[in-house]
């Protein structure tokens, strides 16, 4: 292989992930910084946002680092033997992750949904809230463990010489689309019961609806890489296939941090806009 900037998509792949991180950063920060102005300390939400982002930060890394010297972007019948155990140590960690960083970003909107709804003498919404928490830790250890423990031996998963059987990697892919598709729903329906329950303002109204609507753009994301990833089942030459799933794993993640920072930025803004003092935090 030569190390070069060839890979397929090499330059859209470093442009959106530097925009993405630059805006997803800054999200963060306006966040962290209206949380600590409000009540001096970070809370679980905002530290599971915080662990979130790094996690989004690492993963688009690893996947720059594959572009350049682990074989992403190239023909598989280019690369040796070396390169392709490469790539897929960085597939297996990079999924992993994904998975993760995707899961701390939806905690932290199920421990903002968890406090609102305290406010709310609605016993079968607090449950619902404490199923779908459950659901989505469950879903997605399981899903970790199936990229980690795909093979028998385990390090069949990284090493192609070594004997071994596995299960369909891009199965677990196409698992993956589908559960982020059905938790993202499974938010935007729970933001809307409260918005139909909780008596707010409209300002926090407008913010509910904008962070249902970005939720709506989440599931998009995921649909869209959804789409992608089911032709790899007949795929031959996954190293150079999977560069769009690439691409979209990073702007998903990206995107989910602007999503749960969104409000606290609406509130920041607005109150600039205001020349008022910095915002308090609702949302944030």
């Amino acid at each position: 292989m030569s190390e070069s900037s060839s890979s397929y998509l090499y330059i859209p792949i470093h442009t959106i992930f530097v925009v993405g991180l630059a805006l997803s950063s800054a999200c963060l920060a306006i966040r962290l910084h209206s949380r600590y102005r409000t009540t001096n300390r970070l809370d679980n939400g905002e530290l599971c946002l915080l662990s979130s982002w790094t996690l989004c930060l690492t993963t688009q890394i690893l996947i720059l680092y594959a572009l350049d010297y682990a074989g992403l972007g190239f023909h598989l019948n280019s690369l040796d033997a070396s390169t392709i155990n490469r790539y897929k140590k960085l597939l297996l960690i990079v999924s992993c992750l994904f998975v993760l960083g995707i899961y701390l970003a939806r905690l932290s909107q199920l421990l903002l949904l968890h406090h609102l709804v305290r406010l709310l003498e609605v016993q079968w919404l607090r449950k619902a809230i404490l199923v779908i928490t459950v659901f989505t830790t469950l879903g997605s250890f399981i899903l970790v463990c199936c990229f980690v423990f795909a093979c028998r031996p385990i390090s069949k998963s990284w090493n192609i010489v070594e004997q071994g059987d596995c299960i369909s990697q891009v199965a677990t892919y196409i698992s993956v689309a589908v559960f982020n598709i059905t938790t993202d729903m499974t938010l935007v329906v729970l933001f809307g019961v409260l918005l139909w329950n909780l008596p707010l303002s409209k300002p926090d109204q407008k913010k509910f609806s904008i962070l249902s609507l970005l939720a709506c753009i989440t599931i998009i994301a995921s649909a869209a890489r959804l789409r992608l990833t089911v032709p790899l089942l007949s795929s031959e030459d996954l190293t150079y296939a999977m560069t769009p799933i690439a691409l979209l794993v990073g702007t998903e993640m990206n995107l989910i941090i602007f999503v749960v920072c969104l409000p606290a930025v609406w509130k920041f803004l607005c109150t600039l806009t205001m020349n008022h003092e910095s915002p308090s935090s609702f949302i944030s």
